[in-house]
């Protein structure tokens, strides 16, 4: 198992989906592309698992549960399956830990890739893979656009300046 504290200052949301992100990423890496399947969410006060023909989606009422949970310093557990490999993700305040049930090895390159994720401004999230793990992910991408289209009108606003000012 490895474990990472996570030091930034990043809503909560963003962190949780963050790093089931890139422990899918890392994973089909080693384990080839497959569907992704989180099979059980576990909190101290409720356990949600997936429907027998569908897959278990984090909803905002899932989200609220586990930020409830974590707000009292209590923990939570993400069960999922991609390929072969079964992975337990687990958070605990700002902790996250990964422990993969076949490779560990996959544990390391988890635990590096997200190191490095938290470090950048803008941490790599992929849209499409919102859709199909998280309810809400339309916001998240209409906020990335809006601070996107601001540092553009910013850039063109600098660069006019410069022409205008320097001929």
């Amino acid at each position: 198992m490895q474990t990472i504290e996570i030091e930034r200052e990043i809503e909560f949301e963003k962190m949780v989906l963050l790093c089931i992100y890139w422990t899918a990423r890392k994973t089909t890496t080693v384990e080839g592309c497959g569907p992704l399947y989180i099979k059980k969410i576990s909190t101290p006060n409720s356990t949600h698992t997936q429907s027998p023909n569908s897959m278990l989606k984090i909803t905002p009422s899932i989200i609220n549960d586990i930020q409830e949970n974590m707000g009292n310093y209590k923990h939570f557990n993400i069960e999922m399956g991609l390929g072969k490999e079964e992975l337990t993700a687990n958070f605990y305040n700002k902790k996250f830990s990964i422990n993969a049930s076949k490779n560990r090895e996959l544990e390391f390159e988890i635990k590096d890739e997200l190191i490095k994720q938290f470090e950048k401004e803008y941490p790599i999230l992929c849209p499409h893979f919102l859709k199909k793990i998280y309810i809400p992910w339309k916001n998240l991408i209409k906020q990335k656009r809006e601070k996107d289209r601001e540092l553009n009108s910013l850039k063109h606003f600098i660069q006019f300046f410069f022409r205008l000012w320097f001929g």
